[in-house]
């Protein structure tokens, strides 16, 4: 995932072109020999670090906007959820390379490590309209989707509920953490911009019992007392 993250199809050319360049070199190295040497040296090692600058940058990109994501998910963790150590944020994006598929971005919880590291952690993926995270995906911009579920006895039973109830291919299922089978509810949104393209969906786990009231909905906090947002 680091590479699909960090590289883009356009850093091959400069490799490319230091294949090039060596081929060049190795044409001229019959009439100049200590010239080509010099020069093809000097030309992919300028290439090399071209390369590697250009992957550090996107990686230190990344990394700021992971940074901010997360803080952005921990405000809300605090405000709306008096920060609850039972919730659990993530930013899905389609995935490079597959954008048949939207995997974790960046990813929040509290004591967590840093939501790039969160992420990447994570094999979960899903198609359009698959799961609640994929149902969100196909109707990104329309409302926030809200989902319970029961309490799951055993890993086997939350697999198997994901399967014929959620509709989630069994490949899909079978790399979903042990995290998510005390999960009780969701809730999911997706984001489009202003081409009515979907930039991602944002999906809260909540690892505990959510009922609806008449001014919103409800849960029981760590101790026990119910907290109604």
């Amino acid at each position: 995932l680091w590479g699909c993250r960090h590289l883009q199809w356009r850093d091959c050319l400069p490799v490319f072109g230091a294949f090039l360049a060596i081929a060049l070199a190795v044409n001229g190295y019959s009439t100049h020999p200590t010239l080509a040497v010099v020069l093809g040296i000097v030309y992919v090692v300028v290439i090399g670090l071209h390369f590697v600058l250009g992957v550090r940058a996107r990686r230190a990109l990344d990394f700021g906007r992971g940074e901010i994501v997360g803080a952005l998910f921990a405000f809300i963790n605090q405000q709306v959820f008096n920060g609850d150590h039972r919730t659990r944020f993530t930013l899905f994006v389609p995935a490079p390379g597959r954008p048949d598929h939207i995997v974790p971005w960046y990813r929040y919880r509290g004591g967590g490590s840093d939501p790039i590291s969160e992420a990447q952690r994570s094999r979960a993926r899903y198609c359009r309209g698959e799961g609640e995270t994929g149902k969100a995906w196909a109707e990104a911009g329309r409302k926030v989707l809200v989902s319970t579920f029961p309490v799951f006895s055993t890993k086997q039973e939350f697999q198997t509920f994901y399967i014929d109830k959620m509709k989630v291919r069994p490949d899909a299922v079978r790399d979903l953490s042990d995290y998510m089978v005390e999960v009780q509810a969701i809730f999911s949104y997706g984001f489009v911009g202003s081409n009515h393209r979907t930039l991602g969906v944002m999906s809260l786990d909540l690892q505990a019992p959510l009922s609806e009231t008449d001014v919103g909905y409800s849960f029981p906090s760590p101790d026990g007392t119910p907290q109604i947002e």
